[in-house]
């Protein structure tokens, strides 16, 4: 593939830049494209097998799987060619892991999903695989801190450099683990720590034992897992019932991939800082895009696109040194460089400048000129940042604020003016959390957006017949049979 380029009077060639040069819209779609690929997933399924796990025929065990194996043909379906999935067992009689713990079995190590995968689930979930006989039950209690020792290891035996989301989804109605022993239980507590610190999150999905005897979370995992106003829910109480533990974990198991990361200046002259993080609400599911394979060798391979640019007046080749781009104005070509180019788009370090307060209702619904973002607090750049968030939120919910603030979303994009608009969290009649709280970030139109709409021809609410009956043979013509 090539392009051609015109020589100028000068030993450079011009080139006029592309509409995108200046589009920051498409580059942040280009990034959300790109999210997938650097921000990879890995989730590890961790089921309990205890005798009261598997009590009778439609066990939490056998609901655990099932929901193990509809998360990963719901990954196969949609496309999903970048996360990984992993299954372990703990509580059975046979063993089988790296580090040869007694009674955890890692039924699939962590690894792309496919149709195999979910066919053995699916036998283990309809006991086409006898569970007694191919793994069996242990008769003796399982160290906790080993379970999590080797979610450790599995995770650490990862080679990809892009997996940045790790995740264990912990499936269990034993609230009290070790509660005889305190040095298994300490242990636990140890591991589970040593894995939060490593990055991999732990989320809890308990399931009450009986109707009259509800899982305790305060009894052992609160010194585990741990939530405050912005922290993330970990955990997620439920039934017996298949539907309930699919409907939660389906609602956990979606992957937040942060779009940007972002300095929030609250007031810069007295330097008070905290961090964001910023999500794509809604993102526009598209098909996968067809790739060029050379057929003519001995097996079928990926064909790899090049691009080079060709002088038109020599046919020479020519170096990205060689190359400037150039502005019509006044009848006469003004020539830039690229970082000349860059030097105009630079509108000072990126990140979000609060301006001032309005009240909510100036912010009007035709004033939404893109999609908006989701943020949210981010303890990892500044210490202190959930709280700060938390009481800047609280106060725009009970004085019907919005916040305006200047945005620059990153290097080289010229910055916008946005509205930061609280939205509560709201929880459902079972608990499940329906909105979580945080700001929607609505970019805002400058002046020379705002155009009247033409008129517009008045409309009847009434056709008359004879209309439809002149509009019928128009219609039946177009219709391809």
């Amino acid at each position: 593939m090539s392009s051609t380029a015109t020589l100028s009077s000068s030993s450079s060639v011009v080139i006029e830049p592309n509409a995108s040069e200046f589009d920051a819209e498409e580059e942040v779609e280009e990034v959300e494209k790109q999210l997938a690929n650097i921000n990879r997933d890995a989730v590890l399924f961790v089921i309990d097998c205890s005798p009261s796990m598997l009590s009778d025929e439609d066990s939490p065990f056998k609901s655990a799987i099932r929901c193990a194996s509809t998360v990963m043909m719901n990954k196969i379906i949609t496309s999903n060619d970048t996360d990984l999935m992993g299954v372990m067992l703990f509580g059975t009689e046979k063993s089988q892991n790296a580090l040869e713990k007694k009674h955890i079995y890692v039924l699939q190590p962590i690894d792309l999903p496919d149709i195999h995968r979910i066919i053995e689930l699916n036998d283990i979930a309809s006991g086409q695989i006898d569970f007694s006989q191919e793994y069996g039950n242990a008769n003796e209690e399982v160290p906790l801190g080993d379970v999590f020792w080797a979610c450790n290891d599995l995770f650490n035996s990862l080679s990809s450099s892009t997996i940045k989301i790790k995740r264990i989804f912990l499936i269990t109605d034993e609230d009290n683990p070790h509660a005889t022993n305190p040095v298994l239980r300490s242990t636990s507590i140890t591991r589970a720590k040593d894995l939060i610190e490593s990055k991999i999150e732990i989320n809890l999905f308990s399931v009450n034992k009986s109707d009259d005897k509800e899982f305790n979370f305060d009894t052992f995992y609160s010194k585990i897992i741990s939530r405050d106003d912005f922290g993330d829910n970990l955990h997620f109480n439920t039934t017996k019932d298949f539907n309930v533990l699919l409907t939660q974990i389906m609602n956990k198991e979606s992957p937040r991939r942060s779009l940007f990361s972002l300095p929030f200046r609250l007031f810069e002259g007295e330097g008070l800082t905290i961090g964001i993080k910023g999500f794509s609400a809604i993102v526009e599911r598209l098909k996968p895009q067809h790739k060029l394979v050379h057929m003519r060798a001995e097996t079928t391979r990926l064909v790899e696109t090049k691009t080079k640019w060709i002088c038109a007046d020599t046919a020479q080749e020519l170096m990205p040194e060689d190359m400037k781009l150039f502005f019509s104005y006044g009848g006469e070509k003004v020539v830039f460089t690229r970082e000349e180019i860059a030097k105009i788009r630079d509108f000072g370090e990126k990140g979000l400048t609060l301006i001032g307060f309005k009240p909510a209702s100036a912010l009007k619904y035709h004033y939404n000129i893109s999609h908006p973002y989701f943020i949210y607090p981010d303890e990892e750049q500044y210490e202190g940042s959930r709280r700060t968030f938390a009481a800047l939120h609280k106060k725009m919910i009970e004085k019907d604020k919005i916040a305006i603030c200047a945005a620059k979303i990153r290097n080289g994009t010229p910055f916008t003016f946005v509205a930061l608009k609280a939205q509560p969290e709201l929880l459902d009649e079972n608990g499940l959390q329906i909105q979580p709280p945080g700001m929607n970030m609505i970019s805002l139109p400058f002046a020379d957006d705002m155009r009247p709409l033409p008129p517009q021809a008045e409309i009847r609410s009434v056709v008359p017949d004879t209309m439809v009956d002149f509009v019928k043979p128009i219609i039946s013509s177009l219709q391809m049979k």
